[in-house]
């Protein structure tokens, strides 16, 4: 069955139409999108295809990415912001380069640094503007829109009262520090998509206090979860962008089809000039190759494709990106609406493309029919209904597949709703951006097993070549575009992608030496394996002496260190940098110890804040570390039957127990170590806060680590404190149902029936280098008096280094002095606003029982209850969210002695204090302030709550120290759906807020009194 055939069908559309009530018109636009794909259609398109994006911005310098379908050379002028209005020009470009990467793709950077050696100014605003030849600029007609003029105010690029897109420069101070952050946006993924919010968030606050930074912590696109008709758009989009199409003689124009009568099916008309010859079986220089198109035409699904012949473990039963055009056209379809065709970019509701006939096997003629045949009296008999029953059933899936591709065609259109918002936004913010998984393939690197199976095929290695190329061009070049000057490594990448696409991702004809040849050079400096023989070398490199990857000389860097005035950005680079210490199926160690040393250095200057981008969680929820990984995927998987080529379900590659940082694991242990150690020695001790940005795992929360050490792990004596704030955002769109249950829950599988919700109890950790740091005797006693399970494992206190968790340990144990010590906490949100999502009824059905009416309501309330009202705990909706820092305010008791009771205080301020609602310590009481007025000479302050997060209230004299209780703010926004009859519209709601203090000395965690044994001081 060609099933492209059949969605371009008369029979087909007509049912559709009738059966889900589409619009013919509207019907059509999808059929000719996929009957005839691009063909032509790129002369409707703008100059630019996607962007521009704010990338790396500073005080020093600004660049700006921008990818379109000719090649132009394009320079940049900022201009100060006179109230929207251009201003005086303060700076030009000095740097530009326009990568010529196929036939209609052209990508360029541009930075510009400020005239006569200046600096921007820290916290202001600034405009720009590009020039791409011939007088074009960003609002010349053709060149973002078609026509400027008409185009709506939500699908430009600038804010209402702003005359051209702009950028605002980090701030001095970290109380006015604002930065975005979130992961894991999945096209095809659960949910509504809640990147659009950040347009949101910026029109609220352009000309106040609008964000500095958007960090994007991983998953920016899912190359392993591509629905059918997105894969073949993709497809025909990326040949065309590589190849540029041409003609068949003989045929109708595209204008003739588009043109002509309903009734008339369209043809396919075009074809690209090439499309990537993509590996799959090597044997000396002979390869056998096939081609994007090819696949699709073979398999509705990539994913069984890509397990055969890559050898990769992604679970997805969809499509997978492969070939380097549809990587590149990925991209260009998450952040711009432009390369989208017309179906998709409309406006009105699709009533009933919801809605998907039941498969074959359900249909009750399909039933009647096999219980005739079950009961035929003769053979005659039973063969005539036998071919009923075949031809029904091709019928009918033709019908239930066709009505599948609808609602994903639906879906589809329902994102790219949003892509002017994410598009405008972008253009507005600096970004920066690293990568997880996905943006190749999932559980990239996870295991030795998956490094040796998937780069011994050529299929595998051109993948990861094609997926990490992509990320370059689109992703890492604006991050470091220092790095990719044309004498850096990446650079001379761009120069090899220039070279290989230009001669159709094939090896030019004179290149006979294999280390010169463009793909070669590509793996290079991508930094893998050239050729099987490399593959299998690389394998037994990790199984052996060198169990690692090292950053080979002349490589592309992934992991960047900026310094900001109020702040250090780190992005770790935790899939390049693994360790492999173990078994082939043990998981693999995210940053090695090299990679510890390389991505976290030493600073000279002791930054107020660093925030460090760790694509996976650093510290995991219990459940996960614990029930999950260790005993219930476990427990399900003894009892699976396996088939040949069901690799990819073993327990080995599941992403919740082998893709996750282990808690007093060694690797990190030592990241602790690190972090603790890297800041300068200041009034006798080191004390470095850092604040850990994460998503990766589909839902939100927040936790606090606090750690204090004599002597961290390799690290010299000395007093060592870290205070780490967790902030986990994911994800964009990817809602997983069945972590709806996490909503309510929280933290602890014994809050499932709990009626008060409770959080974990403190993990307190002791650490030291090696197992000899206890006696025989006492290593005994302590395994004999510690609860060691579900959490934890007598092996800790055997390997290096030794650990013990505080908390499981009987009362009356004496232990050691630790060289080290940590508690993590996890935290509780508050709610932001009293949001009801409302859950439409289930439809009328006139065939239901009245129990089964009862039990539609019973969901519904369970449903809402679930899913809907704002949990307090973990977030399982997509979401964005917002980060801002309560940082400075300090002054004493005034006018009177504070009571106990008292809910009103007058402080005399000596540094001022930020808008309420925000948090003061009094000694050791926390206590809630929701309003602060200026009487007189002093600070009126009204107190919600005393003694909060369970400290105690208590009397205060005159002249006692007030200070703001410093602490990491994120809120998180959610898309809250109304539909009408003809539309479908979607708004941000505000709906948690975590705060996690960020203090050394902090009321509420307090540090452990530790059971030491006698004549043993406390680190």
């Amino acid at each position: 069955m060609d099933l492209k055939a059949y969605l371009s069908s008369e029979e087909f559309y007509g049912k559709l139409a009738s059966r889900y009530n589409l619009n013919w018109d509207v019907s059509n636009y999808f059929r000719h999108s996929l009957s005839i794909g691009y063909n032509n259609y790129l002369g409707r398109f703008p100059l630019v295809l996607c962007g521009p994006i704010v990338r790396k911005t500073t005080a020093e310098s600004v660049s700006i990415w921008i990818a379109m379908k000719e090649y132009r050379e394009v320079s940049l002028k900022i201009y100060k912001d006179d109230e929207g209005s251009k201003g005086e020009e303060v700076a030009v470009d000095a740097e530009s380069r326009t990568a010529r990467l196929g036939e209609h793709l052209n990508v360029a950077l541009v930075t510009a640094k400020p005239s006569d050696g200046k600096k921007f100014d820290a916290g202001k605003s600034y405009l720009y503007n590009l020039s791409f030849g011939n007088g074009d600029t960003l609002d010349t007609p053709g060149v973002v829109h078609n026509d400027p003029g008409t185009a709506e105010q939500e699908e430009r690029i600038t804010y209402p009262g702003y005359e051209l897109p702009s950028f605002i420069i980090p701030p001095e101070k970290v109380r006015d520090l604002k930065v975005v952050h979130g992961s894991c946006r999945n096209v095809n993924g659960g949910g509504d998509d809640a990147m659009p919010i950040l347009d949101d968030v910026l029109a609220d606050s352009f000309t106040s206090q609008r964000p500095h930074q958007l960090l994007l912590t991983g998953d920016q696109i899912y190359a392993d979860d591509v629905r059918y008709v997105h894969q073949h758009l993709l497809t025909d989009a990326g040949d065309l962008l590589l190849a540029g199409e041409r003609i068949d003689d003989g045929t109708e124009t595209y204008e003739d089809v588009w043109e002509s009568d309903d009734t008339v099916l369209p043809k396919e008309v075009w074809a690209p000039q090439w499309r990537e010859p993509l590996p799959l079986k090597e044997e000396g220089e002979t390869v056998t190759a096939i081609t994007a198109a090819e696949i699709n035409r073979q398999t509705g699904n990539r994913g069984d494709f890509v397990r055969e012949h890559a050898n990769f473990t992604t679970t997805s039963k969809q499509g997978h990106l492969i070939s380097l055009g549809e990587y590149f056209a990925m991209y260009l379809s998450v952040w711009s609406p432009v390369l989208w065709l017309s179906y998709f970019k409309l406006k009105t509701r699709m009533t009933g493309s919801d809605k998907v006939p039941p498969e074959p096997k359900d249909d009750p003629e399909i039933k009647k029919l096999r219980k005739q045949i079950r009961e035929a009296a003769s053979q005659a008999e039973r063969a005539t209904l036998q071919k009923q029953c075949e031809e029904l059933w091709e019928k009918l899936e033709k019908e239930w597949q066709a009505a599948h591709m609808a609602n994903s065609a639906e879906q589809l259109r329902q994102f790219v709703q949003g892509l002017h918002k994410v598009r405008r936004a972008l253009a507005n913010i600096p970004t920066y951006m690293m990568f997880d998984d996905h943006e190749t393939t999932d559980d990239w690197h996870v295991n030795r097993n998956w490094v040796r199976e998937t780069y011994e095929t050529p299929l595998g290695r051109r993948i990861m070549m094609n997926g990490l190329a992509a990320f370059a061009v689109f992703q890492a070049w604006g991050n470091t575009p220092e790095h990719f000057a044309r004498d850096k490594p990446g650079g001379k990448l761009l120069d090899e992608l220039e070279r290989w696409i230009t001669h159709r991702c094939a090896t030019p004809p004179w290149e006979a030496d294999k280390d010169t040849r463009p793909a070669k050079v590509i793996c290079k400096l991508l930094n893998l394996p050239l050729d099987k023989t490399e593959a299998v070398e690389l394998a037994r490199k990790l199984r052996t002496g060198d169990q690692a990857f090292t950053a080979a000389a002349n490589t592309v860097q992934w992991h960047f260190d900026i310094k900001f005035p109020t702040h250090q950005l780190l992005a770790t680079d935790a899939r390049t940098f693994r360790g492999f210490p173990g078994s082939q199926y043990q998981p693999s160690v995210h940053l090695s110890d090299d990679a510890i040393g390389k991505q976290v250095p030493k600073t000279e200057d002791n930054p107020e804040l660093t925030l460090l981008i760790s694509p996976c969680n650093l510290i995991t929820v219990p459940f996960f570390r614990n029930w999950l990984s260790v005993y219930l995927l476990p427990f399900f998987q003894y009892f699976k039957k396996f088939k040949p080529g069901d690799r990819h379900k073993l327990t080995a590659f599941d992403p919740d127990l082998a893709d996750s940082w282990e808690v007093h694991s060694p690797a990190f242990e030592k990241l602790l170590a690190r972090l603790a150690s890297r800041v300068p020695e200041k009034d006798g001790k080191r004390h470095s806060r850092v604040l850990v940005l994460s998503g990766d795992v589909h839902f939100s929360f927040a936790a606090r680590l606090q750690y204090w050490g004599e002597k961290p792990l390799g690290g010299s004596s000395g007093d060592h404190r870290l205070t780490l704030a967790h902030l986990t955002a994911s994800a964009f769109k990817n809602e997983v149902s069945e972590f709806a249950v996490l909503h309510d829950m929280g933290y602890e599988l014994a809050n499932l029936i709990a009626a008060e919700k409770k959080l974990p109890e403190p993990e307190i950790i002791l650490g030291y280098p090696k197992p000899d740091s206890f006696s025989e005797e006492k290593a005994k006693d302590i395994l004999l008096n510690t609860k060691w399970f579900p959490n934890y494992y007598p092996a800790m206190m055997q390997e290096t280094p030794a650990m013990l968790p505080l908390p499981q340990m009987e009362e009356d144990l004496k232990v050691p002095k630790p060289d080290w010590f940590y508690r993590i906490d996890f935290v509780r949100g508050a709610k932001g606003s009293d949001y009801q999502a409302d859950l439409s009824d289930p439809d009328p059905d006139p065939g239901q029982k009245w129990y089964q009416k009862m039990g539609s309501k019973l969901k519904k309330h369970y449903l809402y209850g679930k899913n809907s009202v704002a949990g307090r705990d973990i977030i399982s909706r997509n979401s964005l969210a917002v980060l801002n820092f309560h940082w400075e305010g300090k002054g004493k008791v005034s006018g009177e002695a504070l009571s106990k009771t008292a809910k009103t205080l007058k402080v005399d301020v000596e540094e001022a204090f930020p808008a309420p609602p925000f948090q003061i310590v009094i000694g050791e009481e926390v206590l809630d302030i929701s309003k602060a007025e200026t009487q007189g000479d002093y600070l009126h302050l009204t107190v919600a709550k005393r003694g909060d997060e369970g400290t105690d209230a208590a009397e205060h004299n005159i002249g006692t120290e007030v200070k703001i209780r410093q602490a990491a703010r994120q809120t998180h926004w959610l898309v809250e759906k109304e539909l009408t009859e003809t539309e479908i519209n979607l708004s941000p709601v505000e709906f948690l807020t975590y705060r996690v203090p960020l203090a050394d000395n902090d009321p509420a965690y307090p540090k452990p009194e530790l059971p030491l044994e006698e004549n043993a001081t406390s680190p």
